[in-house]
């Protein structure tokens, strides 16, 4: 064994505790390292695949229009005999070939093209109408793997059309003659629901009143599996359609399948719709860099698809289109601020870890002071006396970080259900080994530097009091750094590109640096209020006091240690809080201004009845009407737009907080007056403010003059351009004002979940989805426990109370290292006379702890409005304006008493556990 090996080995035993101390805090920060990261992949990841998910089907799978037909070999242009393979063959061939071009990952996560031609409805009217009915109407579809999508429940699939007349060349509309004619009908099948909602039954044969086009069904279907997503991109199948705006008759809209070699058939001239189904299990937040741009070029690139015609020398493009793209950037703009926010709480308990970690190495060399002055006094280099200190330290901190690492990939991903290859992958990404080596050699290179020289082998008193030259640059910089942050910040302004956020070093040190400014101005200002405190203890002759308090600023495990750890534990604290407030009230404020109110009720059975029956109810206090009349054509000095009339009753309006106090007018406009109105923001792009009172301003020929603008459409479900008009103008919009909305405000003293119940007692007669009630506190709810939301507010919690743990770390720490020192001096008091020298500890602890916490809660109320204007929350609370920092005094008074309990406690027990020093120690002195 070599000579350092052995050093090392005789030092590990001599101080076991502080290193093990060491090891328990790399373990720590490893797992946390790993843990984090892996978390916030997997929420990333969740949320990629649940907003992919919620996408309609056509808009998710990338998808396009062939328009022209001749890409199928037609076979109702042609005598021959051909099978769906001959038919589609082609077709199929190159949109697999199109699949198979694509590169990893898109090309696993790509599905086999599907094709359908979906039509344009067409009126189907029965052999014995009744005037009562609404207007029935059917959508033809035609999809060659019809078979494998449905089972006949009743009769049969249908035969190919036949047009019954010499064949015709490609794109020929053959019509049939007239119902009741020779031509053959175009045979469909229907699911159950369509030929209900159709009252059509097998074999009736039904034609369209205007072109004369026979069909006739001839068997009931249902899917073989309803949760496929094909059914989603069927409009009216399997169940059908029915739109009733109370204006017009009814319609009811229905799905049917006619056989895959019908094309050509009327009813079946529509284009082609391909797509190639998504497997969205397959994106995650590990791969979606990759996939992402390779979507995007395939979706530009479009296809190029042979036709039939002119022996393969001719083709047809068709483009491509898919929401992904916008709804993966949306989800990573999302992640990117998430993950600002996360570092930017993450280095308030770094720092205190740091401080934790600086403590237990000075511990370390304190303890073994004597023999590295022995071992110096007989020739030993400093050079090797740093080796062995790095090579006992590496001795448990490079097992403590591999079991932290793999401790925290273990527990991150059982948690997660990650499987263990994944976990295994995210601790073998180089940014987490980076950070391990970083972890292991840290306490290494903190105890190395700590070695002292020969001739500075004392112990050093001084920590607070005085200053060298080295100290005073090192604080100057700090605060110069500190303020440079600051200022930078401030200039930079809230980023609104979220892309652009990403991890900041700039924010990530701006709150460490900040609270390490504020514990340099705190340290320099203890002495002094030391000073004057030991004038005031002095004359009540506590000397137990004024020791304690004069130890607090020379003793160097006591000192700035406590006043660092305090400091930032505070400043974390009281802005991780904070922070989480203003995203609590933010996600409450978006939730009610997308309802409108605390409840909302919309759905067909919404009418003037409803809105008399819940003004009724004792739960409600205020109660609106609103009526989305629909498009209308909007005039600015002649530029034409298309917008939204919507009509508010007094009530409504008053819901709004943009509304001005005299709007809407409770009487109609007079002739020759313009008509009072509200405007949405995206309507007057170019208008800085209201438009000038001469403008030349016409909704539907009406003239208006605009009173206001505004930017949430609160409740109303309307596109974002709207023209808000009051009820008693609302006559010359429309000529029925029908509510179809419904806005509530609970009572005193009720809530709005007890108002929704109460709401659903008096809708409970109303078939389901007659009356649907939206509660905006269970909106907010529900977005507090969207995955990245989640995950935000867990950490927030997380870094406070970490912050708070290892504060009290160095508290507990801090009265261990110096226990030695304090019970020599607590042995000369008690031979002095002094009673219950035990209280030593407390007023060693408390005077600086109790200050840097204070200190630091002032830090952390400044933090939170140099966050919000950092970091942009609008991408995690969804609203549309730049969220404004509120401070909840009551929530930072608790937070700091929280923190000031905890203090207390560990002093307290510091206190209870400092026994009366043995006879030894109390008469042992040291040579200074």
């Amino acid at each position: 064994m070599t000579r350092p090996a052995r050093i090392a080995l005789a030092q590990l035993r001599s101080s076991g505790a502080t290193l093990a101390l060491l090891g328990v805090l790399v373990a720590l920060t490893a797992a946390i390292v790993i843990a984090a990261p892996i978390g916030l992949t997997h929420a990333t990841s969740q949320e990629l695949r649940t907003a992919i998910a919620t996408l309609p089907a056509d808009r998710r799978d990338p998808t396009g229009e062939i328009l022209d037909l001749t890409v199928i070999d037609l076979p109702v242009f042609s005598d021959e005999s051909v099978t769906e393979d001959d038919a589609y063959g082609s077709l199929f061939g190159t949109l697999r070939e199109a699949r198979e071009s694509q590169p990893e990952p898109l090309r696993s996560a790509l599905g086999e093209a599907q094709i359908v031609i979906i039509n344009e409805p067409v009126s189907v009217l029965p052999q014995s109408p009744d005037p009562a009915d609404p207007r029935f109407l059917v959508r033809t579809v035609i999809d060659p793997l019809l078979e494998q999508r449905v089972t006949v429940i009743d009769g049969r699939l249908p035969e190919p059309w036949a047009p019954g007349a010499a064949a015709q060349p490609p794109g020929t509309l053959v019509v049939p003659e007239p119902q009741g004619g020779t031509a053959a009908p175009v045979e469909l099948v229907l699911t159950t629901d369509g030929a209900d909602a159709l009252r059509w039954s097998i074999g009736e044969r039904r034609a369209d009143p205007v072109s004369g086009i026979d069909l006739q069904l001839v068997g009931i279907v249902g899917p073989i599996d309803e949760q496929d997503a094909y059914w989603l991109g069927i409009p009216g199948a399997p169940e059908s359609e029915r739109f009733d705006d109370g204006n017009q008759q009814p319609r009811e809209t229905a799905a049917a399948f006619v056989n895959p070699l019908s094309v050509g058939a009327p009813t079946a001239f529509g284009p082609i719709r391909v797509w190639f189904p998504l497997d969205v299990s397959r994106l995650d937040a590990r791969t979606i860099d990759v996939l992402l741009p390779q979507l995007r070029a395939f979706v530009s690139t479009g296809l190029t698809v042979p036709l039939v015609v002119g022996g393969g020398s001719l083709s047809t493009t068709a483009s491509l289109a898919s929401q992904i793209p916008a709804a993966a950037d949306d989800v990573l703009d999302r992640a990117s601020v998430t993950t600002a926010v996360l570092a930017l709480m993450a280095a308030g308990p770094l720092g205190a870890l740091g401080v934790v970690f600086m403590l237990a190495s000075r511990s370390t060399i304190d303890r073994r002071r004597s023999v590295l002055a022995l071992q110096l006094a007989r020739g030993a280099s400093r050079t090797r006396l740093r080796a062995a200190v790095v090579v006992d330290t590496l001795l448990i901190t490079v097992p403590a970080t591999l079991l932290g690492a793999v401790a925290g990939a273990l527990v991150a991903g059982t948690l997660i259900g990650d499987s263990l290859s994944a976990s295994a992958a995210s601790l073998l990404s180089p940014a987490p080994l980076t950070a391990l080596v970083v972890i292991t050699l840290v306490p290494a290179v903190m105890l190395a530097t700590l070695v002292p020289r020969a001739a500075d082998v004392r112990e050093r008193r001084a920590d607070l009091a005085g200053a060298s030259r080295a100290r005073t640059l090192v604080e100057l910089v700090t605060v110069a750094l500190a303020v440079i942050s600051v200022a930078l910040v401030l200039q930079r302004g809230i980023v609104t590109a979220a892309a652009a956020v990403g991890v900041d070093p700039l924010l990530v040190a701006m709150p460490l640096l900040v609270a390490l400014a504020a514990s340099v101005l705190t340290a320099r200002l203890y002495p002094v209020l030391v000073a004057l405190a030991q004038r005031v203890i002095g004359r009540a002759g506590s000397a137990v006091a004024v020791i304690g308090a004069r130890r607090a600023s020379r003793d160097r495990a006591v000192g700035l240690p406590v006043v660092v750890a305090t400091v930032i534990a505070a400043s974390v604290a009281v802005s991780s809080l904070s922070l989480l407030a203003v995203i609590d009230a933010g996600l409450d404020g978006a939730a009610r201004d997308r309802l409108g109110a605390a409840v909302r009720i919309t759905g067909p059975a919404v009418d003037a009845v409803l809105v008399a029956a819940v003004r009724e109810l004792p739960e409600a206090a205020a109660v609106g009407g609103i009526d989305v009349i629909g498009p209308v054509v909007l005039g600015i000095d002649g530029v034409r737009e298309n917008a939204t009339v919507i009509v508010l009753d007094e009530t409504a309006a008053r819901l709004r907080t943009d509304a001005p106090a005299d709007w809407p007018p409770a009487t109609a406009t007079v002739d020759d007056d313009r008509v009072p109105v509200m405007f949405s923001d995206d309507l007057l792009p170019t208008v800085d403010g209201l438009p000038a009172a001469d403008a030349d301003i016409a909704v539907d020929g009406v003239p208006v003059t605009v009173v206001a603008t505004g930017r949430v459409a609160a409740g109303y479900g309307a596109p974002s351009s709207w023209v808000l008009v009051g009820e008693a103008d609302a006559d010359l919009f429309t000529n029925r004002l029908a509510i179809d909305t419904v806005l509530v405000e609970p009572a005193p003293g009720v809530s709005p979940t007890q108002l929704g119940d109460a709401l659903r007692t008096l809708t409970s007669d109303e078939p389901d989805g007659e009356a649907r009630i939206a509660i905006a506190q269970s909106a907010a709810t529900e977005a507090r426990a969207v995955p990245l939301t989640a995950a935000l507010r867990v950490t927030l919690l997380c870094a406070a109370v970490l912050a708070v743990g290892l504060a009290i770390t160095t508290l507990a720490v801090a009265a261990l290292v110096g226990r030695p020192r304090r019970q020599r001096v607590q042995g000369l008091a008690l031979v002095l006379g002094a009673r219950r020298s035990s209280s030593l500890v407390a007023w060693e602890l408390a005077p600086p702890a109790v200050l840097g916490t204070l200190v630091g809660s002032l830090v952390g109320l400044g933090l939170v409005p140099l966050a919000t204007a950092a970091v942009d929350l609008r991408f995690v609370i969804g609203v549309p304006d730049p969220v404004a920092a509120s401070l909840d005094a009551g929530l930072i008074i608790g937070t700091v008493v929280c923190v000031l309990v905890g203090v207390i406690a560990v002093i307290a027990i510091a206190t209870a556990l400092d026994r009366r020093p043995p006879l030894l120690t109390t008469l042992r002195t040291e040579s200074s």
